[in-house]
């Protein structure tokens, strides 16, 4: 029970961080659903960086990047209340936006797994 206090407010100081640098990315550098994707995306590769690297290596600093920073700075719930609007006004693009979003993520995550391992 000793370690549950630190690893929440671990993950929530990261998380307060991953939030802050999302509202700033979408509201300052890309605005709309765009700019959500391109942060899941880069959310995924950096996760996927995370876990790998420090596996076994540091639980609270993965608590801290993958579970605060990153879970923050990436929104699945952003995501597809953009997916519905978009789907409203441009179908196509909705679709576009989807599939290309959560290939890319996949993706990405992957590249980062292997970046870690490549790294280690």
């Amino acid at each position: 029970m000793a370690q549950v206090l630190p690893t929440i407010l671990t993950a929530a100081a990261g998380g307060a961080i991953g939030a802050a640098l999302r509202v700033g990315v979408v509201t300052f550098l890309v605005p709309g659903p765009w700019g959500i994707a391109m942060l899941n995306v880069l959310g995924a590769l950096l996760l996927g960086f995370v876990l790998t690297w420090f596996e076994g290596r540091g639980a609270l600093l993965t608590v801290f990047l993958g579970g605060g920073v990153l879970g923050a700075l990436t929104t699945f719930s952003t995501f597809a209340g953009d997916a519905v609007r978009l789907a409203t006004a441009q179908p196509w693009s909705a679709g576009l936006y989807v599939v290309g979003s959560v290939s890319l993520a996949v993706l990405a995550f992957v590249i980062g797994v292997q970046a870690a391992k490549v790294l280690s």
